[in-house]
């Protein structure tokens, strides 16, 4: 007893050092992410200042410090003044968009590859705790052995494997067999991250990126 105690009091060590690992890496993730929602910031706010910059052209057309402004410089008519004025807003208006629409897709990919990689922590997570659970059996068992001379099951790893895995079941990432494949291939759009993640077997089966066999309803 005084062994097994020893030996599962060491285990509990471990997953704590797996638990705290995994909560520093989430955090990592998080600056990481935050720096370039930053970035993204800095690109739409770029388009902002150019679209107000280009807007506010006419007025420096129309009234120039010096006494001669430049439309008058260029010789330009009224008329033409107003078509420079509202081409340079419409141009700036497009312009803004252009930006603000890319920024806001950038952000979305930015949040499905956060969600994806706080996913793959926890994987990682699960299988360090899988690593350590599964030794935590075979150590009882080979301590069992040196105090009763027989194994209280046996020290099969693939038996050990499975039993640690049963337990786990219900914690175990649900992610379809090929996010990881086609997440680097870059085909997983903010739309279709949902059903990636969950891996329900009605949604993946019908998915258009799906590779595997067709999957019915059961």
């Amino acid at each position: 007893v005084t062994s097994a105690a020893a030996t599962i009091k060491s285990s509990m060590r471990s997953l704590e050092t797996v638990y705290k690992g995994r909560e520093l890496n989430f955090k990592e993730n998080a600056i990481l992410r935050e720096s370039y929602l930053k970035t993204i910031e800095e690109t739409q706010n770029f388009g902002t200042q150019t679209s107000d910059f280009l807007k506010g052209l006419p007025a420096m057309v129309v009234g120039g410090a010096g006494g001669v402004t430049l439309g008058e410089y260029l010789h330009l008519s009224p008329i033409q003044l107003w078509a420079v004025g509202l081409g340079l807003a419409a141009v700036g208006f497009g312009i803004k968009t252009i930006f603000v629409k890319k920024a806001r897709t950038q952000t979305q990919h930015l949040y499905v590859a956060q969600d994806y990689e706080r996913d793959c922590y926890y994987e990682q997570y699960v299988e360090r705790v899988k690593d350590i659970l599964m030794g935590l059996l075979l150590d009882l068992e080979h301590i069992h052995k040196k105090v009763f001379g027989e194994y209280y099951t046996s020290d099969d790893v693939d038996k050990a494997t499975a039993e640690v895995e049963c337990i786990l079941l219900g914690v175990n990432p649900t992610f379809c067999k090929f996010v990881h494949k086609h997440m680097k291939e870059n085909k997983i759009t903010p739309d279709q991250w949902t059903q990636c993640e969950c891996g329900i077997r009605e949604i993946t089966g019908i998915c258009k990126h799906w590779e595997g066999p067709p999957i019915t309803s059961q």
